[in-house]
């Protein structure tokens, strides 16, 4: 082999190692950027948009180093192992988007503990190898999506008539603010459960006694519940004004007009003893919610 065609392998595997330390700088600075939002600053409604726009990346590229960056942000030990050649930034991307999605489909939390083991399993494997080991612990398999469902005429004519009213610009933010409307009578439903009940446990036997009636069959029965009046403060707001918010913001966040997860914020924070009115309420989705908490409590770390 000649003097030249040595000295371009050498350089080349002096360049891989200075390509590493840079990845993993550039993992270091989206953590910074995150803790910080300061892609909000710039305009952007996530750290993933910032990727994509500012600096260049394609979508999958983006989201891959925003999750191999939040690995190594719960994990120091990985920033190492990715410096040298052990972990893959690929291989740790994938591990974490697959966590991500078992987590969401079945409404659990992996351990610290099963992703430890997971990642020293994962050393040194190729990204093919590293998606089967992955699937196989949390047992994942491929499901359909909603391209896969056939919808009849009518009821696509009956979801775009709804997205009209609704100011939706898609089936996915349509079904998503359904499901958002379901969930939230699910969670007044329970919350109302919830206050009666403790309203019960805590009468005394005076009080419950008062709350009788005699019949003339069945002797002393319960007698009809009085309108129950708001006693404790409570973090749930009622249905009727989340719909009275989403409506008066167009479903749309008030900082940024993002469509997308959107949440109800409170101006003077409920922690503080800010309370459930409109002139304290807002519309709010989630990267613009975070920046404003930062701005009441200061920076703090996710």
């Amino acid at each position: 082999m000649q003097k030249n065609d040595l000295e371009l392998l050498k350089n080349t595997q002096i360049l891989v190692q200075k390509e590493k330390a840079f990845t993993v700088q550039i993992l270091r600075n989206l953590r910074e950027i995150e803790r910080k939002k300061l892609f909000i600053e710039l305009g952007f409604n996530s750290l993933h948009g910032y990727c994509v726009e500012t600096l260049g990346y394609s979508s999958s590229e983006a989201f891959l180093r925003i999750s191999a960056m939040r690995v190594m942000r719960d994990f120091p030990e990985v920033e190492e192992k990715i410096r040298c050649g052990k972990l893959s930034l690929t291989v740790v991307g994938e591990m974490q988007m697959q966590i991500i999605k078992k987590e969401k489909s079945e409404s659990l939390k992996v351990s610290k503990e099963v992703k430890i083991n997971l990642l020293k399993e994962l050393e040194g494997k190729s990204t093919r190898v590293a998606q089967k080991i992955v699937k196989a612990e949390f047992k994942i398999e491929d499901k359909i999506t909603i391209s896969d469902f056939k919808f009849k005429e009518e009821t696509i004519r009956k979801l775009k008539k709804l997205s009209v009213k609704m100011d939706v610009q898609n089936l996915d933010d349509l079904l998503l603010l359904l499901i958002k409307e379901k969930d939230d009578r699910l969670i007044e439903d329970k919350q109302k459960v919830r206050e009666e009940v403790q309203m019960k446990l805590n009468r005394t036997p005076a009080e419950a006694y008062a709350c009788a009636s005699v019949h003339p069959i069945m002797g002393i029965t319960p007698a009809p519940e009085k309108t129950r009046t708001e006693t404790t403060a409570s973090r749930y707001i009622p249905l009727k004004i989340k719909r009275q918010m989403y409506i008066k913001a167009n479903y749309q966040c008030e900082k940024c007009q993002s469509k997308k997860h959107l949440n109800i914020d409170h101006k003077w924070p409920f922690s503080l003893g800010g309370r459930h009115s409109f002139a304290n309420l807002r519309i709010l989705c989630s990267p613009c919610n975070q920046r404003e908490r930062v701005k009441v409590f200061g920076v703090f770390s996710t």
